[in-house]
């Protein structure tokens, strides 16, 4: 058996969503944002690939494409059905709720998958986004038969639609079934029309009418029995026994039931044992059915709650149910809601998952292709030149060896499996894989790729715009993009022509003309520019209007310099001097930084082609930041001492108005003042200064102010007369002291 599975940069980056369904309806499945759709397969042929010899000795076996297959992003209530005119299986629309921020989010893009692989082939024209139609391919027709659905907010619809050769088409049908969401859909062999049943009304009202589709037009049937009112059966045409088989649903419960499809009249085919043993597909909503064409037999999986065997997959038949539990690759349990289709062209079961956009596929056979089977991917099939096309493809299975080609389409091949191309010219090649295996196994498939030349980008000017009589004016052009060979075509007005992308051209008259210019690339795109040449017999004077904002300031200042000329004979130069010693600048504006202060006299110089010389002239004046000290007598005076404080202000704009706060409740508004505490403390002395433009600046000191003056230490003075009158006093009662000693010292002792 050989397996290809082929791998490359898939179109979206899906992230991991919520698996779980808490309830069956509406089932709401998280999605990553997506891009814009590509359809560039939407008529494009198909090769189809390889369909082996089933194998019916196998196991049946689920496998995991998703990371070979690309995928359209997570979606539930979508429609997957096979297109056996096409040759491909198409998956459309469907809602995703975002779990982060509770957004729904409504599709109606249309995805073809083949070969193993996911094409974004949504048509311009397609049906309004919308989830939980019924769907169905009509071989008889050769058209997929979508109808009604939910598009949201309470929006249930009941038009008709056909996709055939990649194409929407609404069929605009007067008579139809009335609108409703989740009815169940398939095509009736036995009678070669399309068969509906049930759903959700508007008002969310279970349906029991069956309808058939059939010409262009909507019947409704009149079967004397029928299953009870539901929405979300699985229902599948079995060919073999000649009738449409419906199973499970919800209404007023989960069914279990399972009905028959005469063309006629519906037949409830399930018996009280069947319906009671575990070994029958317990009550579901929205499962998964299909009907395998090569092994005549129905294939049911998931549906909501499926509580006995969350990952059994059914097959139906001889009116017969057979379980497989857990097969090897079983997929995730969870809500189908009809994203699961029989691919004819792959031989395999295709099941979308919603709650992740996984992709599985089932085979009953042997678990996987006996023959050669390929699943190749080639990304991205369009840009913009050089374009590198990654290829990838793993081969597996058949007879080894293998023999891979890509034909690019160029004139050039590639003889491996994994690789890349590069298309350096513009063009739409047909790139195709081609795989032999030893037992003469053949596959091929096609892709249109597109290399895209660089948009055409172009201008154009024409200098000086405003000339005399026989001046030459230089017409210059630029361009990026397009593909050579590139063409130039000038028109001057005046009847003169250049093909040259740059040129000059002298006018003989005095007059306005319409200038034209176009560029063209052989692939890329053309340029029309069109403006006007003013021709004059004298030039109008040069004049300047100029301006240099702010005129003073404090450094550091920062100027904004502006010029506008007219008049005289353009071009114009420009020289601006800043009178700071530093360097001229050239350009019509200009800005400029003075960090010393001082007076700058700023010059502007403009001068046209022909001499003329306009001048203009300010004056800048770059004050220092203003700043104030302050000083006081003493900063240690006694209560009731005067304190002389002075002030020296710099900077700034003169004149100057003072503030004084003493710290004790006192102001004063002069620049110097004096001042008397009348209690002991300690003070903190502030000044603000505040100039002409209102700039203020501040200074502070600490006066501490004693009860009593100070004693002072190791300074001689002057005694006053209470000093003097103390020291006699003192100087008495010692020398009447030093007497009393001497007398009693001086007697004699008694006999």
């Amino acid at each position: 058996m050989l397996v290809i599975v082929a791998t490359a940069a898939p179109h979206f980056s899906l992230a991991p969503t919520n698996a779980a369904h808490a309830v069956p309806s509406p089932g709401k499945v998280a999605i990553p944002t997506v891009g814009a759709a590509d359809d560039r397969h939407a008529n494009s042929p198909h090769s189809a690939p390889y369909t082996p010899v089933p194998d019916v000795s196998g196991t049946p076996t689920w496998t995991n494409l998703t990371a070979t297959a690309g995928a359209p992003p997570p979606r539930i209530s979508g429609g997957l059905v096979y297109d056996g005119e096409d040759g491909y299986t198409i998956l459309f629309g469907g809602e995703y709720l975002n779990l982060t921020t509770f957004h729904y989010t409504y599709y109606n893009d249309t995805w073809e998958f083949s070969g193993g692989r996911w094409t974004n082939i949504t048509p311009t024209h397609s049906p309004s986004p919308r989830f939980g139609f019924g769907i169905a391919f009509d071989p008889l027709e050769g058209e997929v038969l979508l109808f009604g659905g939910d598009a949201g907010s309470g929006a249930v619809l009941n038009d008709t639609w056909e996709f055939s050769g990649g194409s929407w088409s609404n069929l605009s049908i007067g008579h139809a079934p009335i609108p409703r969401f989740w009815p169940s859909m398939a095509f009736d062999s036995a009678t070669n029309n399309v068969v509906l049943f049930g759903g959700l009304s508007r008002s969310s009202s279970d349906l029991n009418d069956t309808w058939t589709f059939s010409s262009g037009a909507w019947s409704q049937a009149a079967p004397i029995t029928h299953p009870q009112s539901r929405h979300g059966a699985g229902l599948m045409d079995d060919p073999q026994s000649t009738d449409v088989v419906l199973f499970g649903g919800l209404g007023t419960e989960y069914y279990n039931t399972t009905w028959t499809w005469s063309g006629t009249d519906w037949a409830n085919v399930t018996t009280s044992s069947t319906a009671s043993s575990l070994t029958y597909p317990d009550g579901r909503v929205g499962p998964g059915g299909a009907f395998d064409t090569a092994l005549n037999e129905e294939v049911m999986y998931g549906g909501f709650p499926s509580a006995y065997y969350p990952y059994g997959t059914w097959v139906f038949s001889n009116l017969t149910w057979t379980l497989y539990n857990n097969l090897p690759g079983t997929p995730p349990s969870g809500t189908v809601w009809d994203q699961f289709t029989y691919d004819a062209a792959d031989s395999w079961i295709v099941y979308e998952v919603p709650s992740t956009g996984a992709t599985f596929v089932f085979n009953e056979t042997s678990g996987g292709r006996t023959g050669l089977t390929v699943l190749p991917s080639a990304s991205p099939l369009s840009g913009v030149v050089p374009l590198t096309v990654s290829l990838s493809a793993t081969v597996s299975g058949g007879t080894a060896p293998y023999n891979v080609t890509w034909t690019l389409g160029n004139g050039s091949s590639l003889y491996v499996a994994n690789t890349s191309a590069t298309y350096s010219t513009p063009g739409t090649y047909n790139l195709t894989l081609t795989v032999h295996d030893a037992a003469s196994g053949l596959y091929s498939v096609n892709w249109t790729v597109r290399a895209e030349a660089p948009t055409l980008h172009a201008d154009a000017s024409a200098v000086p715009s405003v000339v005399t009589v026989g001046q030459s004016v230089s017409f210059d052009s630029t361009f990026t993009g397009g593909w050579p060979p590139i063409t130039f075509s000038w028109g001057f007005g005046d009847g003169g022509h250049a093909t040259t992308q740059n040129t000059t051209h002298a006018y003989a008259s005095a007059a306005t003309f319409d200038v034209s210019y176009e560029i063209s690339a052989s692939i890329g795109g053309s340029v029309y520019i069109n403006f006007t040449e003013q021709v004059v017999t004298t030039l109008p004077e040069l004049t300047l209007q100029a301006s240099v904002t702010p005129l003073s300031g404090l450094a550091p200042l920062t100027v904004t310099a502006s010029s506008t000329p007219s008049g005289g004979e353009p071009p114009y130069a420009y020289q601006w001097t800043w009178g700071d010693g530093s360097g001229a600048v050239t350009n019509e504006n200009a800005t400029h930084t003075f960090s010393v202060p001082g007076t700058y006299l700023v010059h502007l110089n403009v001068s046209d082609s022909a001499g003329s010389v306009a001048l203009k002239a300010w004056t800048i004046t770059v004050m220092a930041p203003l700043s104030v000290v302050i000083a006081a007598s003493t900063q240690t005076p006694s209560v009731g001492e005067s304190v002389t404080f002075d002030s020296v202000p710099a900077g700034g704009s003169a004149p100057y108005t003072y503030l004084w706060s003493f710290g004790d409740g006192h102001s004063a508004t002069t620049r110097n003042a004096t001042h008397a505490y009348g209690t002991a403390g300690v003070f903190v002395v502030n000044l603000t200064v505040t100039d002409s433009a209102q700039r203020s600046a501040t200074a502070s000191l600490r006066v501490t102010v004693s009860a009593s003056a100070p004693a002072t230490s190791g300074q001689s003075g002057s005694f006053s007369t209470t000093d003097w009158l103390a020291l006699i006093v003192i100087l008495i009662v010692i020398a009447v002291l030093i007497a009393v000693v001497w007398s009693r010292r001086r007697k004699k002792p008694p006999t």
